[in-house]
């Protein structure tokens, strides 16, 4: 893994932006640029502030030893007689640094007004999301690898489905199945029984699963801090006429869209493609993105929806979950991760999507 070319392409958002430095605040940034997984999402463990000639990673005690020798780095220890805003003061004034940029989509309100208090240098609103837009072949590989161990989760847990059991009681069962492969899950899992499956992120509950109930099951695993984000949904006991022809729609749905990746590269067009291919089946439309990256976070950019910018390239790593959902009857949302190449979209996702009646 070559760190010094995604620390360049922050640098390369120095020149672009007339910017002297980058303060880096996200924990997903400082994972991609460091590779140092030990840091907790939401504590602000750590920063990054990188500059023309030097990279920093400012934290405290119960790190500093741990990423001391984290190659590329100067790590910097902050502490009450040493605080954040005097660390940054230091490098402004030794670097003659003016102009910093920071990511106006993770920086804390408290922050920034703490932070902008320094008149040595002021903020600049920027961000840095794109530079993770495009994967490199460890990131592939780790992605891959999440898909992998889901999937195996997922198989080996349909044995286990029984009658009465509870939404809870599948979902322990499936994060057994993850443990088992000493993995984590990626994000909170939605097991929906029935009616709650016409809910998009059900919360699994007491539910009891009783025959011709839908099941339908969201699902991803971490991988080095890679995540997959997998969808499936099964019948237990003999689908409906209705519940088959859904299930049929969204199948094709989601295959029709692949195929159209091979060729259309607007993520908004495509989103308008899949929605009327649901609708003209005569069911409703989803309510939410019909896909999104995947990465070191399991929902980053790009997004496919109704009002996006962004463009399909080589390299991205995408999640692409075409649904239905028919209000307190039952829902259908088959969701397969994908990586984009020159020929289109390849799945990295292998379960079987064919209809699976237990």
């Amino acid at each position: 893994m070559d760190l010094s070319s995604r620390l360049k392409k922050v640098r390369d958002i120095l020149h672009k932006e007339n910017l002297d430095a980058f303060f880096i605040s996200s924990h997903a940034q400082i994972m991609y640029l460091t590779n140092y997984l030990g840091f907790i999402a939401g504590e602000r463990d750590a920063f990054l502030f990188i500059t023309h000639k030097n990279t920093f990673l400012i934290t405290h005690d119960l790190y500093f030893d741990d990423v001391s020798n984290l190659k590329n780095f100067t790590v910097l220890k902050r502490d009450a007689t040493t605080p954040l805003l005097k660390i940054l003061t230091t490098i402004a004034q030794d670097e003659g640094i003016k102009n910093v940029g920071f990511e106006a989509d993770d920086l804390h309100v408290n922050e920034y007004v703490k932070l902008s208090e320094e008149k040595t240098f002021h903020f600049v609103s920027s961000s840095i999301a794109p530079i993770r837009i495009q994967k490199d072949p460890y990131e592939i590989e780790q992605i891959s690898l999440a898909c992998t161990v889901a999937e195996r989760a997922f198989t080996s847990t349909l044995p286990l489905i029984k009658e009465h059991m509870t939404e809870k009681e599948l979902s322990y069962f499936f994060e057994m199945e993850v443990k088992k492969q000493f993995a984590d899950f990626s994000f909170d899992m939605v097991v929906a029984f029935g009616k709650n499956s016409a809910v998009p992120h059900h919360k699994p509950d007491e539910t009891k699963l009783k025959k011709t109930d839908v099941i339908l099951l969201d699902f991803g695993v971490k991988q080095n801090g890679y995540c997959s984000d997998i969808s499936r949904t099964i019948f237990f006991g003999k689908p409906t006429d209705e519940m088959r022809n859904a299930y049929t729609a969204v199948l094709q749905t989601l295959d029709q869209t692949l195929i159209l990746m091979e060729k259309e590269k607007d993520m908004k067009t495509i989103d308008a493609f899949a929605r009327k291919y649901i609708t003209d089946k005569n069911f409703p439309e989803f309510p939410h993105a019909l896909g999104h990256g995947i990465g070191l976070e399991v929902h980053e950019s790009p997004i496919f929806s109704p009002y996006t910018k962004d463009t399909l390239v080589s390299n991205m790593t995408l999640a692409v979950e075409p649904a239905t959902y028919l209000s307190g009857k039952f829902g259908i949302r088959i969701e397969d991760d994908v990586l984009m190449t020159s020929k289109g979209a390849q799945l990295l996702t292998t379960s079987p999507k064919e209809i699976i009646v237990l």
